[in-house]
């Protein structure tokens, strides 16, 4: 069964990785050729320049791809370590987070229990209030009562009762 989106004479994609390493490679190679051989020269003979020196500039230059080679791998290494500093560093601050979080939900647990608890002293104190101003009028009602009674004592000379019902 033929896959819907191919033509019968395309090639299957393996990627785009392949085909770039094979082109790379083809230059590579191609490049390498001329510089042994030469380029439009029939024979190495004829070549203003020798196997000797063409071997002694590949050596010099393999030298320095070396060198590039170990600076890349001495950067890396410092990166490597930089980037596990960083890595413990983004730990701590992670953990110091988790804890300054823990913090701010203790003291808001405590903020919303302090609130309530001042809540319900305010109710309390209103009720209190409430029954202080009840006892005050009784009071007052009562020590009008007794002014009264002593204003009577004061005229009659005697109390005065109040008929029984």
């Amino acid at each position: 069964m033929r896959k819907p989106g191919m033509a019968p004479d395309a090639f299957p994609r393996r990627g785009t990785a392949a085909p770039f390493r094979v082109a790379i490679g083809l230059a590579f190679a191609v490049s390498a050729g001329m510089m042994l051989w030469g380029v439009g020269t029939p024979f190495a003979s004829e070549s203003t320049v020798t196997l000797e020196d063409r071997v002694a500039a590949l050596t010099a230059e393999l030298a320095q791809v070396k060198a590039e080679t170990a600076k890349l791998r001495e950067r890396q290494g410092d990166t490597s370590e930089e980037l596990s500093h960083m890595r413990a560093s983004l730990a701590n601050a992670e953990i110091g987070l988790g804890a300054l979080r823990t913090t701010i939900d203790e003291k808001e647990a405590r903020r919303r229990d302090t609130a309530a608890q001042i809540q319900s002293n305010l109710a309390q104190l209103k009720d209190e209030t409430l029954r202080l101003r009840g006892a005050q009028d009784d009071t007052a009602t009562e020590i009008g009562s007794l002014r009264v009674g002593v204003a009577n004592i004061n005229e009659y000379g005697h109390p005065i009762t109040a008929p029984a019902v």
